[in-house]
């Protein structure tokens, strides 16, 4: 069977590509960037396409004789839609790396689409947001009747990718969201902030609207969901006066700007960085009399681990292709499945 990784050019579309086992399906790299892409499938000895994602017609094209699209590039807001919408046309299976909460809502909305195409939708198939969305799960096991979760990650001797935070400057003076009461509802970024004990090692923590506010109640309905991301208390507190400057970030010209310094000096963590690095996440639930239950579990570096994670969901898909629709990490294979294959590990429950 053939995947096609698009965005195969990217910090992470690279690195999954170059860890892309030998012995599994056969893998085509594609993006937009004729240059870009034919230097790295030169380098890496593999055959490659080039098209863009404005064209419908064009996208599908580009999907000849592929059983599964595996979606590197983001901003996935931009990238998701044209080629969710070209694999539903060709029957083909897509997954991607997103933590981008509307693209996770948008994509659910094909859900009984491709129930009927009989093909796979699972976005998230990395850092962002596998690791969350097992604890989410176990923990919603163990307390069938929780009525709110909260989520905290934490990485430890990483950096950060340019597609990554190209993601960020292109959300630039948005406002952020969080579940409550079974709604998505407009929330100020850093609104809330406090103290994790992540292992060994505190670490402040503000709230965030990552993707698992969608994912996580997809997979386990819970009603109120709060997740949390290491920051230093200054940015914390540097984050009140946002409603002074969003305006501002909003403005295409500053976000040129942004995204010229982005390019120019932000690349992605060293091969050592990923392989020392590794990142932790704290799950606790909360019952309908206040009762609670936590855990918490360690991973690879984010990078490193996104990409063997990318490669594990593809494979595992096209292994197993008896389902069909919209499925988070969890929904898609048992929790404990996912951790050891995937080198994760509980340190505390």
């Amino acid at each position: 069977m053939n995947v096609l990784l698009y965005g195969a050019n990217g910090y992470t579309g690279r690195l999954i590509a170059e860890l892309w086992p030998t012995d599994t399906h056969k893998l085509i790299l594609a993006g937009r960037s004729a240059d870009k892409v034919k230097k790295v499938g030169q380098e890496l000895e593999r055959p490659y396409r080039v098209f863009g994602l404005n064209e419908p017609k064009a996208v599908e094209e580009g999907l000849t004789d592929i059983d599964l699209v595996l979606n590197a590039a983001g901003p996935f807001s931009r990238t998701a839609k044209p080629l969710v919408e070209a694999c539903l046309a060709r029957k083909t299976h897509y997954v991607d790396i997103t933590g981008e909460v509307e693209v996770f809502e948008t994509l659910q909305s094909y859900h009984g689409q491709a129930e009927a195409k009989g093909i796979v939708i699972l976005p998230g198939a990395g850092f962002d947001v596998v690791p969350t969305d097992v604890v989410a799960s176990a923990l919603k096991k163990k307390m069938p009747g929780a009525q709110s979760l909260t989520l905290a990650i934490a990485s430890f001797g990483t950096t950060i990718s340019h597609g990554t935070l190209s993601t960020a400057v292109s959300q630039l003076g948005e406002k952020g969201s969080v579940r409550k009461d079974h709604k998505l509802v407009p929330e100020a970024v850093g609104e809330e902030g406090r103290y994790f004990e992540f292992g060994d090692k505190k670490r402040f923590a503000m709230s965030i609207p990552w993707g698992d506010i969608s994912t996580a109640y997809w997979s386990t309905g819970i009603p109120n969901i709060r997740v949390f991301m290491a920051t230093p208390p200054s940015t914390y507190k540097k984050m009140k006066w946002q409603w002074l400057f969003n305006p501002i970030l909003k403005w295409s010209w500053v976000k040129k700007r942004i995204q010229k310094y982005v390019d120019q000096n932000v690349s992605g963590p060293t091969e050592k960085q990923r392989q020392e690095g590794f990142a932790r996440v704290y799950g606790e639930v909360t019952g309908s009399v206040g009762n609670q239950l936590s855990m918490q579990l360690e991973s690879p570096e984010p990078y490193a681990f996104t990409a063997s994670s990318a490669i594990w969901f593809a494979n595992h898909i096209l292994n197993h292709p008896s389902r069909s629709g919209y499925f988070t990490p969890s929904t898609w294979a048992d929790p404990d499945e996912v951790m050891a294959a995937l080198d994760m590990k509980v340190i505390e429950e």
